[in-house]
Protein backbone atom coordinates (compact mmCIF):
# COMPACT_ATOMS: atom_id res chain seq x y z
CA UNK A 1 0.00 0.00 0.00
CA UNK A 2 1.19 3.54 -0.92
CA UNK A 3 2.25 6.25 1.58
CA UNK A 4 -0.69 8.83 1.43
CA UNK A 5 0.21 12.57 2.74
CA UNK A 6 -0.63 13.46 5.71
CA UNK A 7 -1.01 16.60 7.99
CA UNK A 8 -0.75 14.45 11.35
CA UNK A 9 2.98 15.44 11.47
CA UNK A 10 4.24 15.28 15.14
CA UNK A 11 6.57 18.40 13.86
CA UNK A 12 7.75 19.74 10.69
CA UNK A 13 11.19 21.94 10.04
CA UNK A 14 9.84 23.79 6.68
CA UNK A 15 12.65 26.66 7.42
CA UNK A 16 14.48 27.78 4.28
CA UNK A 17 18.29 27.75 4.35
CA UNK A 18 20.90 30.27 2.41
CA UNK A 19 21.25 27.33 0.03
CA UNK A 20 19.85 27.51 -3.77
CA UNK A 21 16.43 26.49 -4.17
CA UNK A 22 15.79 25.15 -7.65
CA UNK A 23 11.89 26.15 -7.97
CA UNK A 24 9.37 23.37 -9.75
CA UNK A 25 7.14 26.16 -11.35
CA UNK A 26 8.67 29.30 -12.16
CA UNK A 27 7.15 31.12 -14.89
CA UNK A 28 6.38 29.08 -17.55
CA UNK A 29 7.19 25.92 -15.82
CA UNK A 30 4.51 23.33 -14.99
CA UNK A 31 3.86 20.29 -13.08
CA UNK A 32 2.77 16.86 -15.34
CA UNK A 33 -0.22 17.22 -17.22
CA UNK A 34 -2.87 15.10 -18.94
CA UNK A 35 -3.27 15.07 -22.58
CA UNK A 36 -7.04 13.76 -22.54
CA UNK A 37 -9.30 16.38 -23.34
CA UNK A 38 -6.87 17.20 -26.40
CA UNK A 39 -9.36 17.26 -29.50
CA UNK A 40 -7.56 14.78 -31.56
CA UNK A 41 -7.36 12.15 -28.41
CA UNK A 42 -11.20 13.49 -27.70
CA UNK A 43 -12.02 12.57 -31.42
CA UNK A 44 -10.02 9.39 -31.46
CA UNK A 45 -11.86 7.99 -27.96
CA UNK A 46 -15.48 8.91 -29.89
CA UNK A 47 -14.82 7.50 -33.55
CA UNK A 48 -13.57 4.21 -31.73
CA UNK A 49 -16.37 3.96 -29.42
CA UNK A 50 -18.86 4.75 -32.08
CA UNK A 51 -17.43 2.32 -34.43
CA UNK A 52 -16.75 -0.97 -32.40
CA UNK A 53 -20.39 -0.67 -30.65
CA UNK A 54 -21.49 -2.61 -27.81
CA UNK A 55 -19.84 -5.80 -27.98
CA UNK A 56 -21.69 -8.51 -25.57
CA UNK A 57 -19.64 -10.45 -23.10
CA UNK A 58 -20.69 -13.20 -21.62
CA UNK A 59 -21.01 -13.33 -17.72
CA UNK A 60 -22.22 -16.01 -15.36
CA UNK A 61 -24.86 -17.50 -16.25
CA UNK A 62 -26.84 -16.62 -12.66
CA UNK A 63 -27.39 -13.26 -13.64
CA UNK A 64 -30.09 -11.74 -15.52
CA UNK A 65 -31.38 -8.69 -15.65
CA UNK A 66 -35.23 -7.67 -14.71
CA UNK A 67 -36.70 -4.12 -14.58
CA UNK A 68 -32.91 -2.73 -15.35
CA UNK A 69 -31.91 -4.79 -12.03
CA UNK A 70 -29.25 -7.15 -11.56
CA UNK A 71 -30.28 -10.45 -9.99
CA UNK A 72 -28.97 -13.39 -8.24
CA UNK A 73 -25.14 -12.40 -9.48
CA UNK A 74 -22.46 -14.21 -9.09
CA UNK A 75 -20.44 -12.35 -6.60
CA UNK A 76 -18.26 -9.69 -8.13
CA UNK A 77 -14.76 -9.98 -7.62
CA UNK A 78 -11.49 -7.65 -7.86
CA UNK A 79 -11.68 -6.41 -11.21
CA UNK A 80 -8.81 -8.42 -13.40
CA UNK A 81 -6.84 -5.93 -16.31
CA UNK A 82 -4.87 -7.35 -18.17
CA UNK A 83 -1.96 -5.57 -20.10
CA UNK A 84 -1.42 -6.65 -24.11
CA UNK A 85 2.53 -5.64 -25.09
CA UNK A 86 3.45 -6.40 -28.66
CA UNK A 87 4.00 -2.41 -29.44
CA UNK A 88 6.73 -2.62 -26.67
CA UNK A 89 8.51 -5.63 -28.66
CA UNK A 90 6.89 -4.98 -32.18
CA UNK A 91 9.70 -3.43 -34.78
CA UNK A 92 8.84 0.06 -36.02
CA UNK A 93 5.94 0.60 -32.97
CA UNK A 94 8.70 2.62 -30.43
CA UNK A 95 11.76 4.36 -30.93
CA UNK A 96 14.25 2.15 -30.82
CA UNK A 97 17.63 4.78 -32.29
CA UNK A 98 17.56 8.49 -32.49
CA UNK A 99 16.74 8.39 -35.93
CA UNK A 100 13.42 7.85 -38.09
CA UNK A 101 10.51 8.06 -36.41
CA UNK A 102 7.62 6.15 -34.32
CA UNK A 103 3.49 6.09 -33.91
CA UNK A 104 2.44 8.76 -31.35
CA UNK A 105 -0.84 6.47 -31.01
CA UNK A 106 -2.76 9.69 -30.17
CA UNK A 107 -4.73 9.23 -33.29
CA UNK A 108 -4.44 7.14 -36.69
CA UNK A 109 -0.77 7.77 -38.56
CA UNK A 110 0.15 10.43 -36.54
CA UNK A 111 4.11 10.05 -36.29
CA UNK A 112 6.46 11.61 -33.76
CA UNK A 113 10.15 12.09 -34.46
CA UNK A 114 12.78 9.64 -32.59
CA UNK A 115 15.34 12.93 -32.32
CA UNK A 116 16.09 12.48 -28.44
CA UNK A 117 18.19 9.58 -26.67
CA UNK A 118 15.74 9.49 -23.57
CA UNK A 119 12.75 8.49 -26.30
CA UNK A 120 14.59 5.10 -27.10
CA UNK A 121 12.94 2.13 -25.63
CA UNK A 122 14.79 0.32 -24.12
CA UNK A 123 15.55 -3.37 -22.29
CA UNK A 124 15.70 -1.50 -18.88
CA UNK A 125 12.55 1.19 -19.87
CA UNK A 126 10.15 -2.03 -20.94
CA UNK A 127 10.90 -4.39 -17.75
CA UNK A 128 10.54 -1.20 -15.62
CA UNK A 129 6.68 -0.38 -17.26
CA UNK A 130 5.51 -4.09 -17.35
CA UNK A 131 7.05 -4.92 -13.86
CA UNK A 132 7.21 -2.14 -12.05
CA UNK A 133 4.61 0.21 -12.80
CA UNK A 134 1.72 -1.50 -14.28
CA UNK A 135 1.47 -4.32 -11.98
CA UNK A 136 1.46 -1.77 -9.08
CA UNK A 137 -1.43 0.46 -10.45
CA UNK A 138 -3.51 -2.61 -10.72
CA UNK A 139 -2.65 -4.03 -7.39
CA UNK A 140 -4.04 -0.74 -6.40
CA UNK A 141 -7.31 -0.51 -8.34
CA UNK A 142 -8.25 -3.75 -7.17
CA UNK A 143 -8.02 -2.25 -3.60
CA UNK A 144 -11.52 -0.40 -4.86
CA UNK A 145 -13.43 -2.38 -7.61
CA UNK A 146 -14.85 -5.32 -8.57
CA UNK A 147 -17.11 -6.64 -11.40
CA UNK A 148 -18.87 -9.61 -12.11
CA UNK A 149 -15.86 -11.77 -13.49
CA UNK A 150 -16.41 -12.54 -17.55
CA UNK A 151 -17.07 -15.76 -18.22
CA UNK A 152 -14.63 -17.75 -20.80
CA UNK A 153 -12.45 -14.94 -22.90
CA UNK A 154 -12.93 -11.36 -23.63
CA UNK A 155 -12.96 -10.60 -27.30
CA UNK A 156 -12.09 -7.56 -29.00
CA UNK A 157 -14.31 -6.38 -32.00
CA UNK A 158 -11.62 -6.64 -34.04
CA UNK A 159 -7.91 -6.04 -34.94
CA UNK A 160 -8.19 -1.78 -35.20
CA UNK A 161 -10.38 -1.97 -32.39
CA UNK A 162 -8.09 -0.03 -30.56
CA UNK A 163 -7.21 2.40 -34.35
CA UNK A 164 -4.28 1.02 -36.47
CA UNK A 165 -1.44 2.46 -34.78
CA UNK A 166 -2.13 -0.39 -31.74
CA UNK A 167 -1.32 -4.13 -32.26
CA UNK A 168 -4.61 -6.22 -31.50
CA UNK A 169 -3.41 -9.89 -31.94
CA UNK A 170 -5.76 -11.83 -34.44
CA UNK A 171 -6.29 -14.29 -31.55
CA UNK A 172 -7.70 -11.61 -29.48
CA UNK A 173 -10.43 -11.73 -31.66
CA UNK A 174 -10.64 -15.37 -32.85
CA UNK A 175 -10.26 -16.63 -29.36
CA UNK A 176 -10.12 -13.51 -26.89
CA UNK A 177 -8.10 -13.03 -23.70
CA UNK A 178 -8.69 -15.65 -21.03
CA UNK A 179 -8.64 -14.43 -17.33
CA UNK A 180 -9.94 -10.57 -17.99
CA UNK A 181 -12.25 -8.25 -17.22
CA UNK A 182 -10.52 -5.40 -18.67
CA UNK A 183 -7.52 -5.25 -21.63
CA UNK A 184 -5.12 -2.42 -21.72
CA UNK A 185 -2.86 -2.44 -25.17
CA UNK A 186 0.16 -0.65 -23.97
CA UNK A 187 2.61 1.31 -26.32
CA UNK A 188 5.87 3.35 -25.03
CA UNK A 189 6.34 6.22 -27.50
CA UNK A 190 7.95 9.83 -26.84
CA UNK A 191 5.14 12.32 -25.57
CA UNK A 192 6.95 15.89 -26.07
CA UNK A 193 5.82 18.44 -23.53
CA UNK A 194 4.95 18.21 -19.90
CA UNK A 195 2.60 14.78 -20.48
CA UNK A 196 3.38 11.57 -19.21
CA UNK A 197 1.03 9.28 -20.55
CA UNK A 198 -2.29 9.37 -21.94
CA UNK A 199 -5.37 7.00 -22.04
CA UNK A 200 -8.95 5.76 -23.22
CA UNK A 201 -11.14 3.54 -23.78
CA UNK A 202 -11.72 1.31 -26.90
CA UNK A 203 -14.83 -0.75 -26.53
CA UNK A 204 -17.49 -1.28 -24.06
CA UNK A 205 -19.67 -4.57 -22.89
CA UNK A 206 -23.71 -4.85 -22.90
CA UNK A 207 -23.83 -2.63 -19.87
CA UNK A 208 -21.19 0.63 -20.93
CA UNK A 209 -18.41 -1.35 -19.19
CA UNK A 210 -15.43 -0.79 -20.51
CA UNK A 211 -13.73 -3.63 -21.69
CA UNK A 212 -10.60 -2.65 -23.92
CA UNK A 213 -8.77 0.16 -23.66
CA UNK A 214 -5.46 1.76 -24.93
CA UNK A 215 -2.42 3.33 -23.35
CA UNK A 216 0.77 5.43 -24.06
CA UNK A 217 2.95 5.97 -21.24
CA UNK A 218 5.83 8.29 -22.66
CA UNK A 219 8.95 6.66 -23.04
CA UNK A 220 11.35 9.55 -21.73
CA UNK A 221 9.35 9.22 -18.39
CA UNK A 222 10.02 5.94 -17.25
CA UNK A 223 12.76 5.72 -14.77
CA UNK A 224 12.86 3.57 -11.37
CA UNK A 225 16.50 3.14 -9.82
CA UNK A 226 17.86 6.72 -10.43
CA UNK A 227 14.73 8.08 -8.81
CA UNK A 228 13.48 8.52 -5.09
CA UNK A 229 10.25 6.78 -3.50
CA UNK A 230 8.29 9.85 -4.47
CA UNK A 231 8.55 9.83 -8.02
CA UNK A 232 8.43 6.04 -8.62
CA UNK A 233 5.15 6.91 -6.78
CA UNK A 234 4.16 8.94 -9.08
CA UNK A 235 4.74 6.71 -11.89
CA UNK A 236 2.44 4.34 -10.74
CA UNK A 237 0.30 6.93 -10.14
CA UNK A 238 -0.07 8.38 -13.72
CA UNK A 239 -0.42 4.87 -14.61
CA UNK A 240 -3.74 4.68 -12.04
CA UNK A 241 -4.71 7.91 -13.39
CA UNK A 242 -4.82 6.83 -17.08
CA UNK A 243 -6.40 3.39 -16.54
CA UNK A 244 -8.97 5.66 -14.46
CA UNK A 245 -9.80 7.47 -17.62
CA UNK A 246 -10.16 3.97 -19.29
CA UNK A 247 -12.67 3.07 -16.85
CA UNK A 248 -14.93 6.04 -17.34
CA UNK A 249 -13.38 9.12 -15.66
CA UNK A 250 -13.90 11.32 -19.11
CA UNK A 251 -15.96 13.74 -20.61
CA UNK A 252 -17.93 11.85 -22.54
CA UNK A 253 -19.27 9.86 -18.78
CA UNK A 254 -19.62 13.28 -17.30
CA UNK A 255 -21.69 14.87 -19.32
CA UNK A 256 -24.58 12.03 -20.25
CA UNK A 257 -28.09 13.10 -20.11
CA UNK A 258 -29.12 13.72 -16.15
CA UNK A 259 -25.38 13.21 -14.96
CA UNK A 260 -24.51 17.19 -14.71
CA UNK A 261 -25.71 20.46 -14.84
CA UNK A 262 -24.14 24.35 -15.38
CA UNK A 263 -24.26 26.73 -12.91
CA UNK A 264 -22.66 30.39 -11.69
CA UNK A 265 -19.49 30.10 -9.75
CA UNK A 266 -16.97 32.65 -8.57
CA UNK A 267 -18.05 35.24 -12.04
CA UNK A 268 -18.14 32.68 -14.44
CA UNK A 269 -20.19 29.52 -16.15
CA UNK A 270 -19.12 25.80 -14.82
CA UNK A 271 -20.03 22.24 -15.62
CA UNK A 272 -20.93 20.32 -12.54
CA UNK A 273 -21.60 16.26 -11.86
CA UNK A 274 -24.50 16.03 -10.22
CA UNK A 275 -25.06 12.08 -9.84
CA UNK A 276 -26.52 11.19 -6.64
CA UNK A 277 -23.23 9.42 -5.23
CA UNK A 278 -20.93 12.38 -6.19
CA UNK A 279 -23.37 15.06 -4.66
CA UNK A 280 -23.47 13.19 -1.17
CA UNK A 281 -19.51 13.17 -0.75
CA UNK A 282 -18.80 16.77 -2.18
CA UNK A 283 -21.40 18.07 0.75
CA UNK A 284 -20.39 15.59 3.55
CA UNK A 285 -16.52 16.35 2.50
CA UNK A 286 -16.87 20.13 2.13
CA UNK A 287 -19.62 20.65 4.79
CA UNK A 288 -21.40 22.41 2.48
CA UNK A 289 -25.20 21.50 2.40
CA UNK A 290 -26.18 23.26 -0.46
CA UNK A 291 -23.49 22.43 -2.64
CA UNK A 292 -25.17 21.14 -6.47
CA UNK A 293 -22.31 18.82 -7.26
CA UNK A 294 -18.46 18.62 -7.88
CA UNK A 295 -17.41 21.12 -10.67
CA UNK A 296 -15.67 19.75 -13.80
CA UNK A 297 -12.39 21.25 -14.84
CA UNK A 298 -12.54 24.08 -17.72
CA UNK A 299 -9.29 25.82 -17.47
CA UNK A 300 -8.27 24.07 -20.98
CA UNK A 301 -5.25 25.22 -23.17
CA UNK A 302 -7.57 23.66 -25.43
CA UNK A 303 -9.97 20.87 -26.28
CA UNK A 304 -13.18 20.36 -24.93
CA UNK A 305 -14.83 20.68 -21.22
CA UNK A 306 -12.45 18.86 -19.11
CA UNK A 307 -12.33 15.09 -17.35
CA UNK A 308 -10.88 15.89 -14.89
CA UNK A 309 -12.32 17.59 -11.54
CA UNK A 310 -11.51 21.25 -10.95
CA UNK A 311 -8.22 21.25 -9.47
CA UNK A 312 -8.71 24.48 -7.16
CA UNK A 313 -10.90 22.92 -5.57
CA UNK A 314 -10.48 18.92 -5.50
CA UNK A 315 -6.12 20.15 -5.40
CA UNK A 316 -5.50 16.62 -3.83
CA UNK A 317 -7.53 14.20 -6.33
CA UNK A 318 -6.42 11.89 -8.48
CA UNK A 319 -8.04 13.14 -11.21
CA UNK A 320 -7.85 16.25 -11.74
CA UNK A 321 -5.58 17.61 -14.95
CA UNK A 322 -1.97 18.00 -13.19
CA UNK A 323 0.09 15.49 -11.82
CA UNK A 324 0.54 16.81 -8.04
CA UNK A 325 -2.38 15.01 -6.97
CA UNK A 326 -2.62 11.55 -4.97
CA UNK A 327 -5.64 10.73 -3.38
CA UNK A 328 -8.12 8.22 -5.10
CA UNK A 329 -10.88 9.56 -3.54
CA UNK A 330 -14.16 9.01 -2.44
CA UNK A 331 -15.35 12.02 -5.45
CA UNK A 332 -13.94 9.83 -8.55
CA UNK A 333 -15.23 5.88 -6.81
CA UNK A 334 -18.33 8.03 -6.15
CA UNK A 335 -18.75 8.34 -9.91
CA UNK A 336 -17.51 5.54 -11.03
CA UNK A 337 -20.31 4.00 -8.93
CA UNK A 338 -22.87 6.05 -9.91
CA UNK A 339 -22.26 5.35 -13.70
CA UNK A 340 -24.10 1.89 -13.15
CA UNK A 341 -22.34 -0.24 -15.52
CA UNK A 342 -21.10 -3.21 -13.53
CA UNK A 343 -18.54 -1.71 -11.09
CA UNK A 344 -18.60 -2.83 -7.73
CA UNK A 345 -17.03 -0.07 -5.89
CA UNK A 346 -15.80 0.51 -2.30
CA UNK A 347 -15.69 3.87 -1.83
CA UNK A 348 -15.33 3.94 1.85
CA UNK A 349 -11.93 3.01 1.29
CA UNK A 350 -11.53 6.42 -0.47
CA UNK A 351 -7.75 8.09 0.30
CA UNK A 352 -8.64 11.67 2.09
CA UNK A 353 -8.56 14.84 0.31
CA UNK A 354 -7.38 17.53 3.14
CA UNK A 355 -7.49 20.29 0.87
CA UNK A 356 -11.05 21.98 1.16
CA UNK A 357 -12.13 19.63 3.35
CA UNK A 358 -14.88 20.58 6.11
CA UNK A 359 -14.61 24.15 4.59
CA UNK A 360 -18.10 24.62 3.85
CA UNK A 361 -19.46 26.58 0.73
CA UNK A 362 -16.77 29.93 0.67
CA UNK A 363 -14.32 28.14 -1.45
CA UNK A 364 -16.82 26.82 -4.08
CA UNK A 365 -18.84 30.28 -4.03
CA UNK A 366 -16.07 32.67 -3.84
CA UNK A 367 -12.52 33.70 -5.49
CA UNK A 368 -9.33 32.46 -3.87
CA UNK A 369 -8.59 36.36 -2.69
CA UNK A 370 -11.52 37.06 -0.73
CA UNK A 371 -11.94 35.67 3.06
CA UNK A 372 -14.89 33.74 2.25
CA UNK A 373 -12.59 31.68 -0.61
CA UNK A 374 -9.84 31.15 2.05
CA UNK A 375 -7.32 33.39 0.78
CA UNK A 376 -5.49 33.14 3.49
CA UNK A 377 -5.55 28.90 4.37
CA UNK A 378 -4.29 28.16 1.00
CA UNK A 379 -3.21 30.91 -1.28
CA UNK A 380 -0.18 33.46 -1.61
CA UNK A 381 -0.61 36.82 -2.86
CA UNK A 382 3.22 38.10 -2.92
CA UNK A 383 4.53 40.74 -5.73
CA UNK A 384 6.23 38.97 -8.26
CA UNK A 385 9.39 40.28 -7.64
CA UNK A 386 9.22 39.66 -4.15
CA UNK A 387 8.00 35.94 -4.08
CA UNK A 388 8.69 34.96 -0.29
CA UNK A 389 9.51 31.92 0.89
CA UNK A 390 7.37 29.48 2.47
CA UNK A 391 5.66 26.41 3.47
CA UNK A 392 3.20 24.17 0.58
CA UNK A 393 -0.13 23.29 1.92
CA UNK A 394 0.60 19.71 3.35
CA UNK A 395 3.58 20.85 5.11
CA UNK A 396 5.93 18.28 3.08
CA UNK A 397 7.78 20.81 1.23
CA UNK A 398 9.15 24.61 1.18
CA UNK A 399 8.93 26.54 -1.84
CA UNK A 400 7.81 30.24 -2.98
CA UNK A 401 4.21 31.89 -4.48
CA UNK A 402 3.86 31.03 -7.92
CA UNK A 403 3.08 33.90 -8.79
CA UNK A 404 4.03 35.86 -12.47
CA UNK A 405 2.96 38.41 -15.30
CA UNK A 406 1.32 37.08 -18.57
CA UNK A 407 1.59 38.98 -21.81
CA UNK A 408 -2.34 40.02 -21.79
CA UNK A 409 -4.58 40.47 -19.31
CA UNK A 410 -6.66 37.38 -17.81
CA UNK A 411 -9.97 37.06 -17.63
CA UNK A 412 -12.14 39.18 -14.74
CA UNK A 413 -13.10 36.13 -13.23
CA UNK A 414 -8.86 35.22 -13.23
CA UNK A 415 -7.82 38.72 -11.96
CA UNK A 416 -7.04 38.86 -7.91
CA UNK A 417 -4.24 41.98 -8.51
CA UNK A 418 -4.25 45.41 -9.42
CA UNK A 419 -2.67 44.66 -12.54
CA UNK A 420 -4.80 42.32 -14.80
CA UNK A 421 -1.72 40.50 -16.12
CA UNK A 422 -0.92 39.50 -12.95
CA UNK A 423 -1.76 36.04 -11.74
CA UNK A 424 -0.40 32.51 -10.09
CA UNK A 425 1.42 30.47 -12.60
CA UNK A 426 -0.06 27.18 -11.66
CA UNK A 427 -1.62 24.86 -14.09
CA UNK A 428 -5.39 24.50 -13.31
CA UNK A 429 -5.70 27.02 -10.50
CA UNK A 430 -7.78 29.16 -12.07
CA UNK A 431 -4.82 31.63 -11.82
CA UNK A 432 -5.05 31.62 -8.12
CA UNK A 433 -1.01 31.61 -6.76
CA UNK A 434 0.01 28.90 -4.70
CA UNK A 435 3.19 27.84 -2.65
CA UNK A 436 4.77 26.01 -5.42
CA UNK A 437 7.68 23.69 -3.97
CA UNK A 438 11.33 23.55 -4.35
CA UNK A 439 12.58 20.75 -6.39
CA UNK A 440 15.55 20.05 -3.88
CA UNK A 441 14.29 20.74 -0.67
CA UNK A 442 12.03 18.86 1.37
CA UNK A 443 10.61 19.40 5.03
CA UNK A 444 11.50 16.44 8.12
CA UNK A 445 9.82 14.86 10.11
CA UNK A 446 10.89 15.22 14.39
Amino acid sequence: MRTIRTLAFAALLCAASSLHLAHAADAGATAPTCLHDEPDIQREQARLLQRNGAAVQAYAPSVHTQGGRLFHAQQAQPIRIAFSVEDLTEAGAFCSSTSGTAPSYRSDGDRVTCNDPSYILNDTKRTILQQNILPAAVAELQRYFSVEPVVGNLRASGTTVCGTDFTVPLSHVTTGVPNADLVVYVASSPIPGDTVAFAGACQRDQNGRAVFGRMNFGTENIEWDAIGADARQSLIDTAVHEILHVMGITSTEFFRTGRSTTATKRGKTVRMVTTPSVRSFVRQWSGCSTLEGAEVEDEQTSGPEGSHWERKLFYDEMMTASGSASAISGLSLSFLQDMNVGYTVTVAAGETMYWGANDGCGPHDNKCDTAAGLRDKYFCFDDPSNRQNNCTFHRDSIGSCGVGTFASALPSYFQYYSASNVGGTSSFMDKCPVIVAYTNRKCSIE
